[in-house]
């Protein structure tokens, strides 16, 4: 009996994970690419040549290691955090959810909540939050061996892309409306069981035709205003995406 209980709630909690994903993982890697290269980390090599780091995010000539032990440039790390959100520990993508209207998540955290930790610190499962990538970067910046400042910086910029991940999400409508959704994975045809996001689906099938770009530069107080800025003004993503678009449920 213990068995089968143990083998019910394993398959409910596989269900239910299934349907919290947002963009897939290539237009998150897409999304990524594109912003990377329109921040000031791609835009003024100053930036990076100040830190003492290669002055172009694709320079391959000083690479650091990703999580997986791979050397990889800057542009590269960024990318493989917002692969990494979804794709290593799947039961992450329970708390890229946030609806800015009641302050909620789907379960337990909201997006911001956990990609930040600027409500406190978060040890189940959560080593790449904004939190991570400053005390990363901070030693990336301090330590003596040449050795840990290469692996914190690694850990610096694979962060960056999780966190991003997050406020990429919040442009999805149901994911600023607890609207879950549901795909299997092992599914070429949708099985009446699913709910598949047909905004996910549009956006995966576009993938680099996709237009990004023309939005005009945003400066905001704290990192938490990129999903809510509260007090009415309604100026975050999160907020923006509620506001203004529909979803399916």
């Amino acid at each position: 009996m213990k068995r089968l209980v143990a083998l019910f709630l394993a398959a409910s909690m596989a269900f239910y994970i299934a349907r919290a994903t947002a963009y897939e993982v290539d237009t998150h890697e897409k999304l990524s690419e594109t912003a990377v290269k329109n921040s000031i980390l791609g835009t003024d090599p100053n930036v990076l040549r100040n830190l003492g780091l290669p002055p172009s995010i694709e320079d391959n000539s000083n690479p650091f290691p990703n999580s997986e032990g791979k050397s990889r440039n800057i542009l590269s790390l960024i990318q493989d955090g917002s692969r990494f959100e979804d794709e290593v520990i799947k039961l992450k993508s329970l708390f890229h959810f946030y609806d800015p209207i009641h302050d909620e998540g789907l379960l337990f955290f909201t997006s911001p909540t956990w990609a930040l930790e600027d409500k406190g610190k978060i040890h189940l499962l959560q080593n790449y939050s904004f939190g991570d990538a400053r005390d990363a970067f901070y030693t990336a910046l301090t330590a003596t061996s040449e050795n840990e400042r290469k692996t914190k910086f690694g850990k610096t910029f694979e962060a960056l892309g999780h966190v991003i991940h997050h406020v990429q999400d919040m442009g999805q409508p149901q994911h600023v409306r607890l609207d879950d959704h549901l795909r299997l994975d092992w599914t070429q045809e949708e099985l009446p069981l699913e709910k598949r996001s047909r905004y996910e689906q549009y956006t995966k099938d576009k993938g680099g035709n996709l237009l990004f770009g023309g939005y005009g530069n945003v400066s905001f107080p704290t990192a938490r205003s990129f999903w809510t800025t509260g007090r009415g003004e309604g100026k975050g993503l999160a907020e923006y995406t509620n506001r203004g678009f529909v979803s399916a449920g």
